[in-house]
This record gives C-alpha cells, structure tokens and sequence, in this order.
C-alpha cells in the first residue's frame, strides 16, 4: 500500500512543529494549510529567538516546545541547518563500518531536505537483517533494554538470544510499566518505573501510556542515569530507545560504556541533531566502536538505528 507523508500528517495525534522560519517555513505552511494540516508551533536556533512572530504563532525554542508537548513531529524547514554542518555529516558517515549503513545515512539525510519518500524506500533493511550480519546471537548477554514499553522488545530479545543471562527493563510510563510487569512474567527480568537521562532526580513526565509518553510537562516522576541504575554491574547489550533523551542517555552511561564497552542499539530518529550527536557522544567515551545505520520500514523516518558494535 502506498504510504503518504501529507496523510500520515493529517492523520496523526502528535503535535505537529516547524524549524525554521524563512522561504523553506512559508512554502511548508502553504502544503499544510491546503491540503488541511494544522500544526502547532515554529521554532528556530535560540539566537533567532527574539519576540518573533511567525505566521501568527510566536517562535520559541526546541526546548520550550519539547517541555510542553514531549513527543511531537518536526517540520524541517531550513536547509540552511544541514548546509552549515555539511562537514560534520560526512565525517560522520566516513565513521560508518558498511556500505548499506553510509547509504542509508545519506538517503535519511535526503529524504529530510526533499520530503520524497522513495528515499527512505531505497534504504529499508529487514529487522532481523542486523542479527544475521554484524550483531549475531552469543549466550551469556546481560541486557539493558531502556524504553522497554509494554516488553514487546524484551520478549524480542528473549528469543533472539535465547541463552541470555537477564534483562533489565526500563519503562517511565505508570501504566504502561504495569503492562512491562505482565508481559514479560517468565522471563528473566528486572524492571524499573523510572526515566533515562543524564542526571538523576527529580523530573517532569507526560504520562499518555503509550509510545508519546516523554520528557516533558507532566507528573513527576524519578529520573536517573544508566551508571547510577547499574552501580557497576556489567551489561553486555544496551537498547536506547528514550523519545529523544538518547544523546543525554550516552553521557549518563559514560562509566558503564568506558569500562564494560558494552554492544549498543540506539535510536536516532527523535530529534534531528541525533544524527550528529549520538555518534559524537558515544565516541568522547570510546573510540574502538564499529558504526552502523539502519532503516526499518516505517512513515517518516522512524524506526532509523546506530547499531556500535
């Protein structure tokens, strides 16, 4: 079934945002309004962010933005941000360990500058493409599984690596972390109701028992960081998948990543600074990592993973 950017944007209940606010932000605007899309907010680099009025909307920060809806759909309208990081892109994927990973990471960039779909087409893999090629089952994995939502991926994990040692479980979500408990009885887990960033106390959480479920206005909840959750225990395995707490999650792993060198599946499709800053945060730690990409078949360009290895 063919599958449309414009419908899947109409037919969404995440917040929808702009970045940017020029040519590229007018022209956006005149798609959404025609083909009926409203959207909910325009932002741009805190040094523009001046008492600015944009199509009746006031322009903010990402932050501000994030804080108040936590997970939402960005709008990239500005293709002067990758013009002016040109140089980081492909030093970047110079880093990336194959040729389907350099793709991939060339087509995501591609799709997000012309909005055309057959970009991401070209780049899709198989989800258990990785298994089979660079990130083959072994026993003994001791697994760190952070946005473990409702324990589908634990159950995952459970068959792809069916000698594993444990499973540790995080989920923020009360209700959804109910659901965790239930779902993975039988397993050899330990789950935890807190959320993953790079410090630990107390913060703010929307709670919407589901995959939006993120940082951001809410109730308060417990947040921690991975090496202050371990107290030292090893893990061999780390999936990140935090609705854009991801590049704050690597820094709070720092110990754990310098000591352990554990394998990491982490998801870059949040925020578009991921791109960038996943690689670059994991490679202040450590350097010895083999990088790759993939793209599994989603609308937009989710489901988009740094695999180290």
């Amino acid at each position: 079934m063919e599958r449309d950017l414009w419908q899947h944007l109409k037919e969404t209940d995440k917040p929808i945002v702009l970045y940017g606010m020029g040519n590229g932000a007018d022209k956006i605007i005149r798609v959404l309004e025609n083909k009926g899309i409203s959207f909910d907010g325009i932002f741009a680099s805190d040094g523009f962010v001046r008492n600015k009025i944009v199509h009746g909307l006031p322009l903010e920060s990402y932050e501000i933005l994030k804080n108040r809806f936590g997970q939402m759909i960005v709008l990239l309208c500005d293709k002067a941000y990758y013009d002016s990081r040109i140089n980081e892109f492909g030093q970047i994927c110079s880093l990336l360990a194959d040729e389907t990973s350099k793709k991939t990471f060339k087509n995501i960039i591609k799709y997000k500058i012309s909005g055309k779909i057959d970009y991401l087409f070209e780049c899709e893999t198989d989800f258990d493409e990785p298994y089979k090629s660079f990130l083959k089952p072994q026993g003994g994995e001791i697994i760190l599984d952070l946005g473990a939502y409702n324990g589908d991926t634990a159950l995952e994990f459970s068959k792809t690596f069916p000698n594993y040692e444990k499973i540790i479980a995080v989920e923020p979500d009360k209700k959804t972390f109910k659901k965790l408990v239930a779902n993975t009885d039988g397993l050899k887990t330990e789950n935890h109701n807190v959320c993953i960033s790079d410090f630990t106390g107390v913060g703010s959480f929307s709670m919407n028992a589901g995959r939006n479920s993120a940082i951001g206005e809410g109730e308060e909840i417990n947040v921690t960081t991975v090496d202050d959750l371990l107290k030292g225990e090893k893990v061999t395995l780390i999936k990140m998948d935090v609705e854009g707490e991801e590049a704050r999650a690597i820094t709070g792993a720092e110990k754990t990543i310098s000591e352990y060198r554990p394998k990491m599946i982490i998801s870059a499709y949040h925020r578009t600074e991921d791109f960038l800053e996943i690689p670059k945060n994991v490679l202040k730690i450590r350097n010895d990592y083999k990088i790759y990409m993939r793209h599994f078949p989603s609308l937009p360009a989710w489901d988009t993973v740094y695999y180290f290895i």
